[in-house]
């Protein structure tokens, strides 16, 4: 696999965004010897790379740093894919508090094909409180459905 010319022109552009980050320049030549070392890789996990390594990197990146990060991408990207399908799927529970919660507070209608039936008022809004709460997500709930317990005073 080897890059095609507008992946090419892409990873310069990436790679020219890069550089003056780091105080650098990114020219041609440097283009040419960038574009040799990653020539085999996805350009989309170079990009990724690239905008990951902006992220952690302190200093101009080196393609080796790039390649690594490449590979821990796909490495990532890879165990992702080997865990069994049940495991990515949210709890079916969750889900269903939170279509009642958005029927209730918000008149909330899915198509009639989606159609997912609700559950008491009580128990949905426990749940999407716990889960809000969990991921620190307060504006994912109406204040006066706030409960106290998981906001504490400023709950409503």
């Amino acid at each position: 696999m080897s890059l095609s010319p507008k992946e090419i022109g892409d990873v310069a552009h990436k790679l020219g965004e890069v550089f003056p980050v780091y105080g650098k320049k990114f020219d041609a030549s440097q283009s040419k010897l960038w574009i040799n070392a990653l020539a085999e890789k996805p350009v989309n996990l170079i990009l990724r790379a690239c905008d990951e390594y902006v992220k952690i990197g302190k200093y101009a990146p080196k393609p080796v740093d790039i390649l690594g990060l490449i590979d821990q991408l796909k490495a990532g990207s890879a165990a992702r894919e080997s865990k069994p399908e049940q495991h990515r799927r949210g709890d079916p529970l969750i889900a269903q508090a939170w279509i009642t919660y958005m029927r209730f507070a918000h008149d909330f209608e899915l198509p009639a094909a989606a159609s997912t039936p609700s559950m008491p008022i009580e128990q949905a809004l426990e749940i999407v409180n716990r889960e809000a709460a969990k991921h620190d997500r307060p504006d994912s709930i109406k204040p006066e459905h706030r409960i106290e317990s998981y906001w504490g005073s400023a709950a409503a």
